[in-house]
């Protein structure tokens, strides 16, 4: 199922830039690797996964739903990252969190699918995409 959104996405314009879709991938004198680094998830900070825009769904119980995406171009909009997402699954809201001084988002918001396969299906593909030339961060 991934593999089939991804050559239905692969090329797709977004903001004005193509959408490359494909595995993350690290090249280069700065990667992870090259460095002796090793390879981390991605841990969103505390006041990151409290941060919910008024009106946006709080915590529910049961499994996770709702995941952090970060590193978004200024341009894309909650429309736009919810064709995207939805390549998951259904998504009930996508919240980009708004910065007053622009009058745009801050670049990370946080995605709601209604079932908890398909936030893990998003993370597992989406964290490191490059998406309008920015890789994503995408994680709970």
């Amino acid at each position: 199922h991934a593999e089939a959104c991804a050559k239905a996405m692969n090329g797709f314009v977004l903001g004005g830039r193509a959408i490359k879709i494909g595995r993350p991938h690290h090249t280069g004198p700065q990667s992870r690797e090259a460095c002796g680094e090793e390879k981390r998830p991605y841990i969103m900070p505390m006041a990151l996964q409290q941060a919910v825009r008024p009106g946006a769904p709080q915590v529910q119980a049961g499994p996770p739903t709702r995941i952090y995406v970060g590193s978004v171009f200024f341009d894309i909009g909650e429309p736009q990252l919810k064709n995207v997402f939805s390549a998951f699954g259904p998504v009930r809201t996508v919240s980009m969190i708004p910065n007053p001084e622009t009058g745009k988002h801050k670049g990370y918001g946080f995605v709601d699918f209604e079932e908890h396969a398909s936030a893990v299906q998003a993370i597992t593909t989406m964290n490191g995409f490059d998406l309008a030339g920015r890789q994503l961060k995408v994680g709970w």
